[in-house]
């Protein structure tokens, strides 16, 4: 059967290239160039960008409202804790950023996990897109890394009746900081080369059915680092060991990590009295503004 002889307007690639050394387009079954695009994940897109949309604002906001709050209604009795709440807050701030810059598509195959990054990072190189993806990694370590160095400063804090001395609260913050930094380079290492144990191996045919492939970002098992953290990560992590066919669940385990720039800011001004106190002096004052400049409009 011949090719359709239609002029292709579409930019494929059918061998390895710069921006994708490690997967490359397919012909279709009649061996034909396609003349037209397609996504599988076509269908779920919008509402991936409702998602990252909301998580974008939402995320904001109360991140940098919480921010706010820390610099500038910290009651005189939670003094002693506001560098280390700020350290948390910064770390929000950052997760928010990496997040919504990359805003992933994933899907785990036959021991491979593959990305592909649909924010604003998708415009870059590939290069830039493997740095950001592990910046993104390292950024939710970090997250967590910062745990212990908040549960010790309340220990010191509880056992000795005094607080840590600021420069012992920033040295423990740099202690988090440096145990984040072997993630960050062999992250980006193995997002850059661990697809290299396959010579000559296609690992777009692993990708959802999508033409033409887009940049992909692939962390093979077979030399990749794994951390686990947090619910989403953990079954991302377990699949992966076990080499099982995950589908769109990856997606869905980043669609509900985009959510923790949210939860926790929040959870943070709900637990802590003098922040929650603000957030209803602030509800209060905004409520009836609104309600007093929907009467003057009428």
């Amino acid at each position: 059967m011949s090719c359709n002889s239609t002029p292709n307007t579409l930019e494929i690639h059918l061998a390895p290239w710069t921006q994708n050394p490690f997967a490359w387009d397919t012909l279709d079954g009649n061996g034909c160039v396609k003349t037209e695009p397609y996504d599988e994940l076509e269908w779920l897109s919008p509402y991936l960008r409702i998602n990252y949309g909301i998580s974008t604002i939402c995320g904001g906001i109360f991140s940098f409202y919480l921010l706010y709050l820390v610099v500038f209604h910290t009651a005189e009795r939670l003094l002693p804790y506001q560098k280390i709440i700020l350290c948390c807050g910064i770390t929000d701030v950052m997760y928010w950023v990496t997040e919504n810059f990359c805003q992933f598509k994933a899907k785990q195959s036959d021991g491979v996990f593959l990305l592909r990054l649909d924010g604003p990072a998708a415009y870059f190189s590939r290069e830039v897109q493997v740095a950001m993806t592990a910046i993104y990694v390292t950024s939710m370590c970090f997250v967590n890394t910062l745990l212990p160095a908040q549960t010790y400063f309340r220990f010191y804090a509880l056992t000795r009746s005094e607080i840590l001395a600021p420069w012992k609260t920033i040295g423990l913050v740099a202690c988090s900081v440096v145990s984040t930094l072997p993630i960050l380079v062999s992250g980006y290492l193995s997002y850059s080369n661990s697809a290299a144990v396959r010579p000559g191996y296609n690992y777009g045919e692993l990708w959802f059915d999508q033409y033409p492939l887009p940049i992909l970002i692939i962390g093979d098992i077979t030399t990749i680092q794994l951390v686990t953290s947090v619910v989403p990560v953990a079954v991302i992590i377990f699949a992966a060991f076990l080499r099982l066919e995950t589908g769109m669940t990856p997606t869905f385990c980043f669609m509900a990590l985009s959510w923790i720039p949210i939860i926790n800011p929040l959870l943070t001004m709900i637990v802590i009295v003098p922040y929650r106190r603000a957030v209803r002096k602030t509800l209060a004052w905004a409520i009836p503004y609104s309600k007093t400049n929907v009467i003057t409009s009428q």
